[in-house]
Order: C-alpha cells, then structure tokens, then sequence
C-alpha cells in the first residue's frame, strides 16, 4: 500500500470514528455542535471587525479630501447640520416606491464645491436601503444613487456637478 494511499485511509477511518464516537455520546455531539457555532461565531465577528476597519478607513479617506479641499480653498458653503439635512432628503427621495430624481438633482445642485458634495457623502453615511419593505443592505451615497438613477439620470446629475466646477462624479 502507497504512503498516500494509507494516509487518506487513516484520515477516513479517523473521520469515521469521530463520527461513531459522536453518536454514541449526545454529550459529545452537543459540545461539537456548540464548538462550532462558537466558531462560526468568531469568524462572523472577525469579518465584522474587518468591514468597520474598512468603513473607518473610507470615512479617514473621506476627511482627508475635505482637509485636502478645504487646503485648497474649497470651504464648506453650510453649517454641518445642513449636509445632515441634505442627506435626509436623498434618503427620502430613494425611499419611495420610486425614486425621485428631480429631487436628488435639487438636492446635489445645492453642492457649490467638492468639499461640500465630500462631506454630503460622510453625513449620508451608510443608510438602509429597502425594496417594497424588504432591507437590501445598507448603501453609501454613492452607490445608492448608482443603484436608484438611470444612466440618464445619472449623467445629468454629474452635468449639474460639473457645471458647477465639482469633479467628483458618480
């Protein structure tokens, strides 16, 4: 018999009785079960700690563009509560059975600067996004304009951007 050929029967016949153990025992096969919800638990938490650092890495990039904006003389044309304010709107006009694309351009044209439309998009943060009640996850505003505008819609709001010297585009 191969070396290959035994270590792949012993790994079957261990296998095999961890299994029968594991039958024989409901105290054994609890405390396997509890393990490995355990670990997917810790795996699942993992994964969590990985997307906020990824998110908290955005939301620095984020702020260094404002910095960076604001360095170049880009200052923010409104007070902080007015993006809040700004954001809320987007969300409203996305949150309807349809969405209401004039009002996103009322919204965006009200942005005199990169620096505004960078710090509209830290105030919009992520947001749940539904579909006829249904949570589709939480969305960036970014990507919840890419998902809720048509390609036309989308070009006139990065129209009403560019015409206003922005060249952050969407």
């Amino acid at each position: 018999m191969s070396k290959a050929l035994t270590i792949k029967s012993n790994a079957k016949t261990t296998a095999a009785t961890v299994l029968q153990g594991l039958r024989k025992s409901p105290l054994k096969l609890l405390m396997a079960g509890i393990g490995l919800l355990a670990g997917v638990f810790a795996v699942k938490e993992a994964v969590k700690l990985i997307k906020v650092s990824s998110e908290q890495q955005k939301l620095n990039d984020v702020d260094d563009a404002i910095k960076e904006e604001e360095r170049k003389g880009n200052r923010l044309s409104y007070p902080l509560a007015y993006y809040n304010t700004y954001a809320d709107q987007i969300e409203q006009a996305t949150d309807a059975a349809g969405t209401d694309a004039s009002a996103i351009f009322r919204t965006m044209g009200a942005m005199n600067n990169n620096a505004d439309v960078l710090q509209l998009i830290k105030a919009y943060g992520k947001r749940m996004n539904f579909a006829m009640f249904v949570p589709l996850g939480n969305f960036t505003l970014p990507q919840i304009l890419i998902s809720e505008l048509s390609e036309s819609e989308m070009a006139e709001l990065n129209r009403i951007l560019s015409t206003k010297g922005i060249n952050i585009q969407f």
